[in-house]
C-alpha cells in the first residue's frame, strides 16, 4: 500500500508497472472489475501529465488543427468576398462563443442572397461562413477531457442541441483502437440512427470511426498541452463524417 511505504519506493513500483492499491476493499473491487472485462487493453492509458491552464482556440483554428489529423470540416468562405463558386445554402456563425445556439449566434440554411444581411445581424465582432452540411442521418458528440486521475477520456455519444437531454454516451480511455471505438458506438441507444433506422439511409460508419481516431491522434500528439477537445455536432451522412463545430482548449507551447 502506498501509504505504508516511502514515496520513492511507490514511484519505482508504478514505473515498473505495479499498481499500488489504497486499501484491501478497493483492491478486491478492482480485481472483480478486471476479471469481468471482455475487451483486451493493448496499450496503457495515456497519462494525464502535469496540470495546465488551457486557452480556448477560435473555431477556425480548432478546425484547422483537427483537419490536419484527417478530420473533415465544412468548406469555409470569406464573408467579405462572398462564396461566388457556391450556390448555398450556408451556415453563418458569430465567432467567440462557446455555446453559439444560446447566444443566437448560429443561422442555418442561409441563402446566398441573404448572406450580407445575416452576417451583419450576428452578435460579436467576427463571423464564420461555411457550406451547410446536408443529408445527415445523425449528429454525434466526440469529446476528450484531461482527467488527472485517469488520463485522457474519450467520449462519444448523441450530439447536437439535445446532447444534455439525451445523455447517451460511451467513454473510453485514450488510446483506444478502431475496433473498440466501433464497439462503443454500437452501444449507444441512438446507434440505430447510424444503421438505417426505419428505412433511412445508413451513415458511413468507417468515416465516423476515422474522424474519432483523428481526434485521438491529435490529442496523443499534443498530450502535454491538451485540456479539452470537443466536436459537436459531428454530422454523419451516408458518405462522410464532418465536424460542424469544434472546440479546443490547449496550453501554449513550453519554451
Amino acid at each position: 500500500l502506498p501509504e505504508l511505504m516511502p514515496q520513492d519506493v511507490a514511484a519505482q513500483l508504478m514505473a515498473a508497472g505495479v499498481v499500488p492499491m489504497n486499501g484491501l476493499t478497493e483492491a478486491i473491487a478492482a480485481a472483480q472489475v478486471a476479471a469481468a472485462l471482455t475487451d483486451i487493453v493493448h496499450e496503457a492509458p495515456l497519462p494525464a501529465g502535469v496540470d495546465r491552464d488551457g486557452a480556448l482556440l477560435s473555431e477556425r483554428d480548432a478546425k484547422t488543427m483537427l483537419q490536419s489529423y484527417g478530420v473533415s470540416v465544412p468548406q469555409v468562405f470569406d464573408a467579405a468576398i462572398g462564396p461566388e463558386e457556391h450556390s448555398g445554402p450556408f451556415v453563418v456563425k458569430g465567432v467567440g462563443f462557446a455555446h453559439k445556439s444560446e447566444m443566437d449566434a448560429v443561422r442555418l440554411n442561409v441563402a446566398k442572397a441573404d448572406l450580407d444581411a445575416v452576417a451583419a445581424d450576428m452578435p460579436g465582432d467576427d463571423v464564420l461562413v461555411e457550406a451547410m452540411i446536408t443529408g445527415a442521418v445523425a449528429e454525434l458528440l466526440v469529446g476528450v477531457v484531461r482527467d488527472p486521475a485517469h488520463g485522457f477520456v474519450l467520449t462519444v455519444g448523441a450530439g447536437g442541441v439535445m446532447t444534455e437531454i439525451l445523455q447517451d454516451t460511451q467513454s473510453l480511455l485514450i488510446p483506444s483502437d478502431a475496433g473498440t471505438v466501433k464497439t462503443a458506438l454500437s452501444r449507444l441507444k441512438t446507434f440505430p440512427l447510424l444503421t438505417g433506422f426505419r428505412g433511412k439511409p445508413t451513415a458511413d460508419l468507417d468515416a465516423i470511426v476515422a474522424a474519432i481516431m483523428g481526434v485521438q491522434a491529435f490529442v496523443v500528439a499534443r498530450h502535454d498541452r491538451i485540456e479539452e477537445v470537443e466536436i459537436n455536432p459531428l454530422m454523419c451522412t451516408p458518405h462522410a463524417a464532418i465536424a460542424a463545430d469544434a472546440l479546443i482548449r490547449i496550453a501554449p507551447e513550453r519554451t
